[in-house]
């Protein structure tokens, strides 16, 4: 199911398309009967006025014994009339009907109009229409000019499997609130059957497909009701998250776009898209819909601060994706975290100090990611002494510090963080690595052991930043003293099997290296000093054997051989010195 809110419009509302009658039972529930404008339906080609009227006034009985309907009485619509100065027949007009009945607060009207079909027979074109938006459209159908009463049975008909069609919606709903997807599902179909235009029924049905994973399905639902209403607000809202979801990004936008043509200076609807943009896991496109809100609003810190947010996520999950291979443009990284800055720039200029923590600390990263290190250091040491107790500044100011080569500075701000409380395994992991940096390689082990043993870091984790300074910056420079060193302090750490696999290997053949240079004079003195070496790189091959199978370039058996013939051409040399 979704994991985020887009912010749900009032369902009932929705359900009931924001003006109709209720269902009966929610109407005998409520003990409400809703108002019913019926008006003479108009006559067109010369037809009959009398039948229109008849029709509206058998009608008008019929709706006065339902339970849940009422119609407008004659004197009070002789009163409305008069108050408008507007004539029975000006309400033919259906606009000029629906205007009086938002006026009085009558929440149906009936507009409708006839003409001649031959053999005293009319073409009758009926719609039920709410005061404010929405209508019902009646099947056309033909009537005897000599019986009005049917007529007027045949529109309650309909109107009959509108409330039915009505109550179907609102159950779907009901089922949809108790996560009943399937239940939700069948009532929104069958309300669908009776009225395939019902926008309400379209759009909850979308809205239980989204929920039911049909992403697909739910788009299609979407566009349907899209087709009735091309610019519902909610349709479009949430056909933009759909697209987005299954990744027709540009597609999105367009919704989004046409969403944001009705509202296109409200920045805080702007805003609230563009959050259900990012949520939906396209931060850069909600950074593209924050920016076009500079259009109408440049100057607003709300919109300019999101703008920030956005960007530095952007940049992360760009980021993200080139590290993993994949298509996509480098140069992008650059550019979202130059927009950071520059809207983060723009709040900590007009709000100084006061600027909020969060604020500062991804203005940091931005600085230091776009390599301007001088300016994070410094941002990082105003925003430390405005915010001395807040750790998150303090581990920003630390990364800064760090890449600007200041290595006992950053460990000194990790040191500060902590002891504020932040206790990440991410920063153990970094104060660990800094010092590595340092040369403090007994600290970096300490420090590792105690996050294994409180369990905030994993073994493997551990090790793997020990055996990869000991590889990168200790064996590949040449300094194998202390990378054999490094491996031995990190017994505790190696685990798992693969990583005492690991571990074994690299002293055996560190140590086999360094008996191979002991051996070069070729001497019973030479051979003494690097027979010990060959035996114990024998025994670490002999652990390690088994790693051939996780790196075929380490040939294990290939090593024990040769460690085992220097051994006996150490014993020739010693023997042959004596």
């Amino acid at each position: 199911m979704k994991r985020f809110s887009i912010g749900r419009q009032v369902w009932v509302a929705l359900a009931l398309l924001g003006w109709a009658a209720a269902p009966a039972a929610a109407q005998d529930q409520a003990g409400e009967r809703y108002t019913i404008l019926v008006p003479y339906l108009a006559p067109q080609n010369g037809a009959d006025d009398d039948f229109g009227e008849d029709v509206a006034k058998e009608l008008r009985k019929l709706i006065e014994d339902l339970h849940t309907h009422q119609t407008v009485s004659d004197r009070d619509l002789k009163a409305a009339r008069k108050k408008y100065n507007l004539e029975e027949k000006q309400l033919y007009n259906c606009v000029t009907a629906r205007q009086l009945a938002m006026q009085m607060g009558w929440q149906l009207v009936l507009c409708g109009d006839y003409v001649p079909a031959g053999n005293r027979q009319v073409q009758v074109d009926a719609r039920f229409v709410g005061a404010t938006d929405g209508e019902f459209e009646v099947p056309e159908f033909a009537a005897s000019e000599r019986n009005p009463k049917q007529a007027a049975q045949q529109i309650l008909q309909s109107f009959d499997r509108w409330q039915r069609q009505l109550s179907l919606t609102l159950w779907c709903k009901q089922y949809l609130d108790s996560k009943d997807y399937e239940s939700a599902l069948r009532n929104c179909n069958e309300a669908l059957e009776i009225n395939p235009s019902s926008g309400s029924a379209l759009y909850q049905k979308a809205f239980v497909l989204w929920e039911m994973d049909r992403d697909e399905d739910a788009l299609a639902a979407l566009e349907q009701r899209l087709e009735l209403d091309p610019i519902n607000q909610d349709a479009l809202k949430l056909a933009g998250i759909v697209a987005t979801q299954i990744g027709e990004r540009e597609r999105a936008r367009g919704y989004f776009d046409r969403y944001m043509e009705l509202n296109p200076g409200d920045v805080g609807v702007r805003l609230s898209i563009a959050t259900d943009i990012a949520n939906a896991g396209d931060p850069e496109g909600a950074l593209r819909f924050a920016q076009q809100g500079l259009e109408n609003a440049a100057d607003n810190m709300n919109l300019i601060t999101y703008m920030g947010h956005f960007a530095v996520n952007a940049a992360a999950q760009a980021e993200a994706a080139v590290q993993s291979g994949q298509a996509v443009d480098p140069t992008k990284v650059t550019e979202f975290y130059q927009i950071a800055a520059d809207s983060y720039s723009k709040i900590f200029e007009a709000q100084g100090t006061e600027t909020d923590p969060a604020i500062l600390e991804k203005m940091i990263i931005a600085l230091f990611k776009l390599q301007r290190y001088d300016e994070a250091v410094a941002l990082g040491q105003r925003a430390t002494e405005a915010r001395p107790d807040n750790a998150a500044i303090w581990e920003a100011h630390s990364r800064a510090l760090e890449e600007s080569g200041k290595t006992a500075e950053a460990l000194a701000a990790i040191e500060r963080a902590e002891s504020l409380g932040s206790s990440t395994p991410a920063l153990t992991q970094r104060r660990a690595i800094l010092h590595l940096k340092a040369g403090n390689t007994a600290e970096a082990v300490a420090a590792l052991q105690a996050a294994v043993e409180s369990g905030t870091v994993q073994p493997k984790d551990a090790f793997r930043i020990i055996f990869g300074n000991a590889y990168s910056e200790k064996f590949q420079k040449g300094r194998l003293d202390e990378a054999y060193a490094l491996l031995e302090q990190a017994g505790s750490l190696a685990q798992t099997e693969e990583d005492k696999l690991a571990r074994n290997f690299w002293r055996g053949y560190i140590l086999f290296q360094q008996a191979q240079r002991a051996h070069e004079p070729m001497t019973a003195e030479s051979a003494r000093r690097a027979k010990p070496m060959f035996e114990r790189a024998l025994q670490l091959f002999q652990a390690a054997h088994g790693y051939e199978k996780i790196h075929a370039s380490a040939d294990v058996p290939k090593l024990i051989d040769a460690a085992q013939r220097f051994i006996e051409i150490e014993e020739a040399l010693i023997k042959r010195g004596r």
